[in-house]
């Protein structure tokens, strides 16, 4: 066993779409830790955020979409249960996203800049 869990949400076996499914996931693999004799503690739980819109007006009702207090709160939501790190999907070359560079950087700056103040 090793000491980061990268759950992936976009797997449709294992759908982790919401705070409550992922903290669902998380309880198990914290049983599973204790059975092996390790503290839950010890193992970091990295998430994969793939639906960052700033954008968004947050009607949607979707994780980190929406105006920079709603995802400032969805945040500290995944934090709550033991979420130790996000990993925010800006796009690229290789996303189906966004594959503008000036987007992208607009991206990275309303977090750093409009979100990460009011966590």
């Amino acid at each position: 066993m090793g000491n980061a869990w990268h759950p992936l949400g976009s797997n449709p076996n294992f759908p982790l779409s919401t705070p409550e499914l992922l903290k669902a996931s998380m309880d198990r693999l914290a049983a599973r830790t204790e059975r092996e004799g390790r503290d839950p503690k010890d193992v970091e739980v990295v998430f994969l955020v793939s639906t960052f819109d700033p954008e968004s007006d947050g009607s949607e009702d979707i994780s980190f979409a929406g105006p920079p207090d709603k995802v400032a709160e969805d945040i500290r939501i995944y934090e709550a249960p033991g979420v130790t790190n996000l990993i925010f999907d800006f796009g690229g070359v290789a996303s189906s996203r966004v594959s503008d560079p000036s987007a992208i950087i607009a991206m990275q700056e309303a977090l750093a800049l409009q979100v990460w103040p009011r966590v």
